[in-house]
């Protein structure tokens, strides 16, 4: 079929105009109206949409799109009472350079170039809306009360799912047979435990530290969907990184470190009492015992390292991971082991390899800057402790998790503890 001059313009103005409309009606919006809306159906639209034709036009319109918003603001409507310091250029620096090193490895492309704003810009974008932006009406409150009624949501569908296998986008990709491991709408077991466990952290310090009493009441629904959520995920750096954020709030507060301490003996307790019917479990032998799974780890790990040695000022570059260890010198014992992965299983260490340590540095430092700083800061001068207290709680889940799997896919996920970062480091900026 030959489509006329006055068909193919109309094919081509129309998405034009909805595209202008859309980007009016959200431009129109205030930040706390779209930022609430955006965090509210962002968990719902990640990866596993795509698997729906209905879910990737869906994520395209308002998950993408009001994104891009987020940046606009930033750049146009800046308050000129918040003056960033050298440590706000650090963020951009690397999203710059990763962008160079895209470029350099030849692989540009509109495909890549949105791939990495969605995994990478996304957070980064947040992080200088939140810390130096125009966020208006927006309060650690309206942000933390959607992000524990978030957690609930995906904490009941984790369990469902791990119950029933049903999940929203009827993702089966985490579905084997005596091992099915729940995803909910993150595609991942990883990424839905980190979440899991960063809004678990945070239900905690609501609690211990008497946070507004709305929040309070959405802590500990939280603390009921979220704890059996974060099972099913079957994840052990989470889980492994929220049982000591939880510990370690518990013993912020003097009233409260009794109950860390009898928990942890109560736990201790039962653990002994039902190692036997634990350790013949299928759970346990498929993940706490699954020492093949933690060797490959480890070998990918101690991989990483020599890749690391070889190029470790700039790295290898952009998405260089496989292709470095392809040609770095290792056995061909070594590849058939772990010729398939592309990364090191370790955010930080993939990080290393493919920027080296100039991309690690401008990384990592606003990381551990920005929160020591909090730390530093007394509770009492905060007026909300109980924010900066799950902020970093959180925070802490997120490194940990990052210790035992990649976060380079993802989206939406790791760009929460952008999100946190920013408003700690406005706090930073508005004292100053």
């Amino acid at each position: 079929m030959t489509i006329t001059g006055a068909g193919a313009s109309r094919q081509i103005l129309a998405p034009g105009i909805l595209i202008i409309a859309g980007a009016a009606v959200l431009l129109s919006l205030a930040p706390k109206a779209l930022f609430l809306a955006w965090f509210a159906a962002a968990p719902l639209l990640q990866e596993s949409a795509s698997l729906s034709p209905a879910g990737h036009h869906l994520a395209l319109a308002l998950y993408f799109a009001p994104s891009l918003v987020f940046v606009i603001w930033t750049l146009t409507r800046r308050p000129e009472w918040i003056h960033p310091r050298f440590l706000d250029v650090l963020p951009l620096g690397y999203f710059a350079y990763v962008v160079a090193s895209l470029v350099l490895s030849g692989e540009a492309s509109a495909m890549t170039v949105k791939g990495l704003y969605l995994i990478l810009g996304i957070g980064i974008a947040l992080y200088y809306f939140f810390a130096i932006g125009p966020i208006g009406a927006l309060t650690p409150t309206n942000i933390v009360a959607v992000f524990l009624i978030l957690t609930i949501g995906e904490g009941v569908m984790s369990v469902i799912d791990g119950l029933t296998n049903w999940n929203l986008w009827h993702d089966t990709g985490w579905q084997q047979p005596g091992g099915s491991r729940a995803v909910a709408t993150l595609n991942n077991p990883a990424v839905l435990g980190a979440f899991l466990g960063m809004g678990i952290a945070f239900a905690a310090a609501v609690l211990v530290w008497d946070a507004p009493a709305r929040l309070r009441r959405l802590a500990v629904v939280t603390l009921i969907c979220g704890i059996p959520g974060l099972y099913f995920t079957l994840t052990r750096g989470p889980v492994v990184g929220t049982l000591a954020a939880v510990l370690v709030i518990l013993m912020t507060q003097t009233r409260t470190r009794l109950i860390a301490a009898a928990l942890a003996i109560v736990a201790t307790v039962a653990l002994t009492a039902s190692w036997s019917s634990i350790t013949t479990s299928t759970v346990y032998r498929n993940r706490v015992s699954n020492s093949g799974n933690v060797d490959v780890r480890l070998s990918l790990e101690k991989w990483s390292l020599k890749l690391a040695e070889k190029k470790p000022v700039f790295g290898w570059g952009y998405n260089a991971f496989n292709e470095a260890k392809q040609t770095a010198g290792f056995t061909a014992q070594d590849l058939q082991v772990n010729g398939t992965s592309s990364t090191s299983h370790n955010s930080y260490l993939t990080i290393l390899v493919n920027y080296g340590a100039f991309g690690l540095l401008l990384f990592a430092i606003p990381w551990i800057v920005i929160p020591w700083r909090a730390i530093k800061s007394r509770p009492s001068q905060s007026e909300s402790p109980w924010f900066m207290f799950g902020a970093l709680a959180a925070l802490f889940v997120f490194a940990v998790a990052n210790n035992t799997g990649d976060f380079k896919y993802w989206s939406f996920v790791p760009a929460v503890p952008w999100i946190l970062l920013g408003l700690l480091r406005r706090r930073q900026l508005v004292e100053v």
